[in-house]
């Protein structure tokens, strides 16, 4: 579940990332962290889910967004497994 308003949004900001490379960080998997529409985002964290080597292929995984502020979920695409 991701939602609105996420703080990793703040790594869309070139300077503040840069601020942070700066430090040792790597500024394109700060970049890949950023969290603006949760409905983008959100497919991406099911298909590592999905993918991952260590979660049964048999386990149905699905995605939701919450508006922080409607306090709505929403779902995002249907469960499903690496099974189908």
């Amino acid at each position: 579940m991701h939602h609105t308003e996420c703080g990793s949004g703040f790594f869309a900001d070139e300077d503040l990332r840069h601020g942070f490379a700066a430090h040792g960080f790597d500024d394109a998997v700060l970049a890949g962290l950023a969290v603006l529409d949760p409905a983008v985002t959100v497919p991406a964290d099911v298909e590592k889910i999905i993918n991952a080597r260590q979660v049964s292929s048999k386990i149905k995984v699905s995605g939701y967004a919450y508006d922080v502020k409607t306090g709505v979920v929403t779902a995002i695409g249907p469960a499903r497994s690496r099974q189908g």
